[in-house]
């Protein structure tokens, strides 16, 4: 009887100090945004949510890709755009790289190529999928900066990430806050960075 209840208690102890293991984190997924199949066509993974007429003047400027430009419609700017190629006469405006929703733009100007017609954000990447849940994108424009960290992403319930993810060790993590400044030097991990 007392072996057994040893036995037991071990096996206790053993399952008690599994529990409170820390699981081993994932190293972060990362990956290039595909708009275009190899073929030139549309990825089937990608839905048409509207068409429009337009023109691109510049690279983008949410992400370094050579085959991403900043657009325009009717006064209204999108970014990024991505081309098959460089003498594409329509791109795929991708707001979110989280979502499949896709604005096909008919171009009215041939696209900006090369040199100084290409903008850029430092080469962070376009989207981030943190620890904490969120899908959030790089911020195109102006936007506050709080202790030398810009706010780069923004999430739909309000959270931003400032600065870049840091990939000095697995998985990446990047600084959490609000719109109006850091929240305590906390850092999340993140999941999944798309460029």
């Amino acid at each position: 009887m007392k072996i057994a209840l040893a036995v037991s208690a071990a096996a206790f102890a053993l399952s008690l100090a599994a529990a409170g293991a820390a699981p081993k984190a994932e190293p972060t997924i990362v990956h290039r945004f595909a708009a275009y199949d190899t073929d030139g066509k549309l990825r089937g993974t990608l839905r048409i949510t509207k068409r429009i007429a337009g023109s691109c003047w510049i690279g983008s400027i949410v992400t370094t890709r050579t085959d991403a430009c900043r657009c325009d419609a009717s006064n209204v700017i999108y970014d990024p755009c991505f081309s098959a190629s460089d003498t594409a006469r329509e791109v795929a405006c991708v707001i979110d790289p989280f979502s499949p929703q896709t604005t096909m733009m008919r171009l009215t100007k041939p696209l900006p190529h090369g040199g100084d017609d290409l903008a850029g954000n430092g080469g962070v990447p376009w989207g981030v999928r943190t620890t904490d849940g969120h899908r959030c994108t790089y911020a195109a424009g102006m936007t506050n900066i709080v202790q030398h960290m810009r706010a780069n992403y923004f999430c739909s319930d309000g959270t931003v990430y400032y600065g870049a993810p840091d990939p000095h060790a697995q998985p990446w993590s990047i600084a959490v806050g609000t719109a109006g400044g850091l929240r305590d030097s906390l850092r999340v991990g993140v999941v999944e960075a798309v460029f």
